[in-house]
Formats: structure tokens, C-alpha cells, sequence
């Protein structure tokens, strides 16, 4: 019986702990995507894909466009325990309608270097742009990307790979919206 009252309340505390982790401090990257997703969907939206990948350019028009696999770059989780005293927030206005909330991280374990959130109203209701910024390196490899999306337009994708022994790789991806 002694050791019943032990167990449930390890398990108790191990439920209350995942509680915790799954707690959101920040934005929320994923739900933001899987709405979009959702409503990219809805509307039956196309693409205008152009991609240039060291000097070869190809440009596209998609039709069945599969809005998980294009938008999976902009699901990033800042909320990650370990990363909350990492991470600096300002809000500012970006115009006189449109309102920006700001995070940037301050540890280099920390792969990006800043999110911003651009909201359409002073209400912070609506998103209008996500701009994030990417960034790791160690002693073999360096990596730098900057993801735009704009829930009206499409998205970009602009980085750089530098891996030692390989040709850097510079890349662009703009994706529009084909209403």
C-alpha cells in the first residue's frame, strides 16, 4: 500500500511536469502554421514557386499544393523550456496600423537569432508577417537562412550554406500566392 501512494504521486508529478513543458511562454510558430495550412487549404490556393540555387533559377506554378511540406520551415518551437531566459521580447509599432512583437536569442545553443511577429492591428488579432532568422555554426559547417512569411503574398527563403570541404550554397525561394 506504502509504495502504491509512491507511485501515484510519481506519476502525479510526471503529468504536472509535462504540463509545464507543453506550456506556452511565446508565440506559437506551430498553431500559427497548422491555422494558415488550414486555410490555404480551404481556399484552394496555387503557387508561383521560383528557386535559384547557386546561379540555376526554375520557376513553377503548383496547383495541388501540399501546405504542410511548403510551410514546415516556418514551424519552429521557441517555447522550449531550457530556451525561456535565452530569449528578449520588444513590441513596437511598425506603422500607425500595424504592431510587431520581436524575439531575439541570446545564447548561440539557440539556432535562431530572431522571430518577429507582424500583427495587422493594434489588437494583435491577425497576423500579417513572420520573419525569422536562422543561424548555426561549428567548426565544419555554417548555416544561415531568413524565412519571410506573409499570410497575404506567399514566403521567402534566403540562406547560405557553408559546409568546409563542399561549394557554399547560396539559395532563394519566393513563393507567391495565386488567388
Amino acid at each position: 500500500m506504502r509504495y502504491s501512494i509512491i507511485i501515484l504521486i510519481l506519476i502525479l508529478q510526471a503529468c504536472s511536469n509535462a504540463d509545464a513543458y507543453t506550456k506556452k511562454h511565446f508565440f506559437d510558430f506551430e498553431a500559427y502554421i497548422d491555422a494558415e495550412v488550414d486555410r490555404l487549404m480551404d481556399q484552394q490556393i496555387r503557387l508561383h514557386k521560383h528557386c535559384e540555387f547557386n546561379g540555376t533559377v526554375e520557376d513553377t506554378i503548383i496547383t495541388a499544393t501540399d501546405w504542410n511540406k511548403e510551410l514546415r520551415p516556418f514551424r519552429i518551437d521557441i517555447n522550449k523550456p531550457a530556451w525561456v531566459a535565452h530569449v528578449k521580447i520588444d513590441t513596437n509599432a511598425v506603422s500607425f496600423a500595424e504592431y510587431a512583437i520581436e524575439y531575439t536569442f541570446d545564447s548561440e545553443k539557440i539556432p535562431y537569432r530572431k522571430a518577429v511577429i507582424i500583427y495587422e492591428d493594434a489588437e494583435m488579432s491577425k497576423v500579417l508577417e513572420v520573419l525569422i532568422v536562422y543561424r548555426s555554426d561549428n567548426y565544419l559547417y555554417k548555416a544561415e537562412r531568413e524565412l519571410i512569411y506573409n499570410s497575404k503574398d506567399g514566403y521567402q527563403i534566403n540562406g547560405v550554406q557553408d559546409v568546409k570541404v563542399l561549394e557554399d550554397a547560396n539559395y532563394l525561394i519566393e513563393a507567391k500566392f495565386i488567388h
